[in-house]
């Protein structure tokens, strides 16, 4: 049997708002006026998570939790948002899965601020990022090239491309 091929998408501030979960929420929910075609297809093929929540309300804290599967005060120094260090003693969910014969790499933001920079993943050299790092400032972006009369698409089309090509 041969093993399974694994994707872990996380971002800030998602919450349950992609349209699969609309099913669950009912047609009046936020999910049902959301159109996420492609995040709706990998939920299909996979798994959708429909009861979880994040152990911390903050990103460095919440990712080294996530990372490590412990609760984040348990990573010590890499759950601190400014300044985070990684303890290389806690194992982390790549590194496991690196050490077992998976090839792991990761694009955009995985952990921190801290040092090693993205240290639970392997740090810098697994990073896939050829194209660029806009993605990280979406809402930015796009509302900067809105400003400057740009469509919805033409601001946010450069963004999508980006992100296909890191991968």
């Amino acid at each position: 049997m041969s093993r399974p091929n694994i994707v872990f998408a996380f971002a800030d501030d998602w919450g349950r708002y992609a349209n699969c979960y609309g099913a669950l929420q009912g047609d009046q929910s936020l999910s049902a006026l959301i159109d996420t075609p492609h995040i709706d297809r990998i939920a299909k093929q996979g798994a959708l998570f429909s009861n979880a929540l994040v152990p911390a309300p903050t990103c460095t804290p919440c990712r080294s939790s996530l990372l490590s599967g412990r609760y984040f005060w348990q990573t010590r120094l890499g759950a601190i948002l400014q300044g985070a260090v990684w303890d290389r003693s806690i194992p982390s969910y790549p590194r496991e899965l690196e050490a077992h014969g998976y090839h792991i790499g990761f694009s955009n933001k995985v952990w921190g601020p801290g040092t090693p920079a993205d240290d639970p993943y392997g740090g810098t050299g697994r990073r896939y990022q050829v194209a660029g790092s806009s993605y990280n400032q979406f809402s930015q972006t796009a509302c900067r090239a809105l400003d400057a009369g740009a469509s919805v698409e033409a601001a946010t089309a450069p963004l999508y491309a980006e992100t296909r090509d890191n991968f």
